[in-house]
This record gives structure tokens, C-alpha cells and sequence, in this order.
């Protein structure tokens, strides 16, 4: 993380960054991706849920059949969403929201339960009770992922492969 962090620094950049806010980016990123966990142990510890969840994906659409006909996306909304949708939302209700509630001293427990209702609430949209309970419980699998290791980047690694195969099938 430090070698890609130093090489962004050696980047040239159109404007001119201080000392100070370079300093802060390198806090920052620590914070939220490292948090004293290495990457590949996150990667292996999220990635048997993972394969679970996305076999219960499958098997819900081979069940169930597709809720919705996502065959009009093509590969550029994917790569969208895994490129900015799952990133964005995982900083959002894991990074910040912990943030937030660390600071209001809530419990652990109580910080993935709140978490993982206000990710829940916000598939809403798709007017879907079964949508619901799933991205519930997946933020609560994200959520305990998120408050056990520290790692924000392999949550959003799960987010991205399952979100993909999750609209892929017509889940959502």
C-alpha cells in the first residue's frame, strides 16, 4: 500500500499539492483500506462468504427464475458499477457510518446492525421484500467483515462480484 501511495506522489499532477495534504491522503487511505490488517488476509477471510452468498444467488435464480430483464446493460454498466456504485456505497455505510458511530461510542454490534439497515433501506427502490432481506443480510456479513479486520477493500472487492451477479441474474 505504501509503494502505491509513494508512487502516486511521484505522479505529476496539473496543480500543486502541499506536503500536508499528501500527508492526510496517506493517513487517510491507511485508515480506511489497511487498518493495521493486510489485504490478502481480508481478501481470503470475505472470500468463502462471498462464493456462499453468490451460490445462494444462484440458486434463488434458478429457483425463482430473474426478477428483472437487465439484457438491454452492456458491459460498460458493469464496469461502472463495479468501478464507482460498489466503492462509493461501501466508503458510505461501512467507512463513514463506522466512522460516525465509533465516535458516538456505539457498540460494535449495534454500529453493523445500523449500518446494515440504512444499506438495506436504500434498495427500497426496488420494491422488492426479498431484495431487502438479502442486502440486509449481506451488509450485516459486510458489516461484521468491516468491524472484525479493518479492511474496507475487500468488502468492496464481495460488494463488486456479488452486486455484478446479483444484476447479471435479474436480482436487481
Amino acid at each position: 500500500m505504501n509503494d502505491q501511495l509513494n508512487a502516486l506522489q511521484d505522479m505529476t499532477i496539473p496543480f500543486p499539492i502541499t506536503a500536508s495534504f499528501r500527508q492526510q491522503a496517506r493517513a487517510y487511505a491507511l485508515q480506511y483500506f489497511t487498518q493495521d490488517t493486510h489485504e490478502r488476509t481480508s481478501l481470503k477471510a470475505i472470500s468463502l462468504p462471498t462464493l456462499g452468498v453468490t451460490f445462494l444467488v444462484l440458486i434463488h435464480y434458478i429457483t425463482q427464475g430473474s426478477r428483472l430483464d437487465n439484457s438491454a446493460y452492456n458491459w460498460t454498466f458493469y464496469v461502472l458499477f463495479v468501478g464507482a456504485s460498489s466503492p462509493v456505497q461501501e466508503f458510505l455505510y461501512r467507512g463513514f457510518l463506522f466512522s460516525i458511530f465509533s465516535k458516538a461510542k456505539l457498540a460494535k454490534w449495534l454500529q453493523i446492525l445500523l449500518s446494515s439497515l440504512l444499506y438495506s433501506f436504500v434498495h427500497l427502490i426496488y420494491r422488492d421484500l426479498s431484495t431487502l432481506v438479502f442486502t440486509f443480510i449481506v451488509g450485516l456479513l459486510w458489516g461484521y467483515y468491516y468491524a472484525k479486520l479493518g479492511n474496507l477493500y475487500s468488502i468492496i472487492v464481495s460488494h463488486s462480484v456479488l452486486g455484478a451477479i446479483a444484476i447479471l441474474v435479474g436480482l436487481v
